[in-house]
């Protein structure tokens, strides 16, 4: 909660005490907390190391994936998300990112997200959140934000951390987005 706060040296701190008195506990943890507060070279290097160890812990794929697409490495983010779904069971759609990768790069692979994400809501539900952040990397404006302003109708918890991706940042000076934050009840990270 720290992270969502804009108090990102706390949360850090905090994940390191936890860590030293529960290794294993939430392997992923230290990596989210330097993810969140944007230090993608540290959560990065973390998750990497904390593979050594495990693998195949899907949390730690998952934890990459979003460190690598928030620092543009898209390339590699489109490698771990494959693995992060390969190690859920979802194999098929395993397969679809890497084919949409080979076929049209990281765009592909948010488009490929959009549909997979939007043929899901028929059958349980989706926050809104997964889907403005696709529409956000495509620099979707009118999308990110009516999708956003569905998930603050929809009280999505997924809305604390909206700002701490770098997807968002174009909205930053859009009232509309600004409105969202202060009606979501956040510090402004702008």
């Amino acid at each position: 909660m720290r992270a969502a706060l804009n108090r990102h040296q706390e949360a850090i701190e905090a994940e390191k005490k936890a860590a030293e008195l529960a290794p294993f506990q939430r392997p992923f943890a230290m990596t989210l907390a330097y993810l969140l507060a944007r230090q993608y070279d540290a959560a990065i290097s973390d998750g990497r190391l904390r593979l050594e160890t495990l693998p195949d812990d899907s949390s730690l794929h998952w934890a990459l994936w979003e460190a690598y697409r928030r620092k543009g490495q898209l390339k590699q983010a489109a490698q771990e998300l494959e693995k992060f779904l390969a190690l859920t069971g979802n194999k098929a759609a395993a397969a679809n990112v890497r084919l949409a990768f080979e076929q049209g790069g990281y765009p592909a692979v948010l488009r490929w997200q959009i549909s997979d994400l939007t043929r899901q809501t028929s059958k349980r539900y989706v926050s809104p959140v997964y889907l403005a952040v696709s529409y956000a990397q495509l620099g979707r404006r009118e999308e990110t934000l009516s999708l956003l302003e569905e998930a603050t109708r929809q009280h999505s918890p997924l809305l604390l951390w909206i700002q701490n991706d770098p997807a968002f940042d174009f909205l930053h000076s859009d009232e509309r987005y600004r409105s969202l934050i202060r009606r979501i009840g956040l510090p402004p990270a702008y």
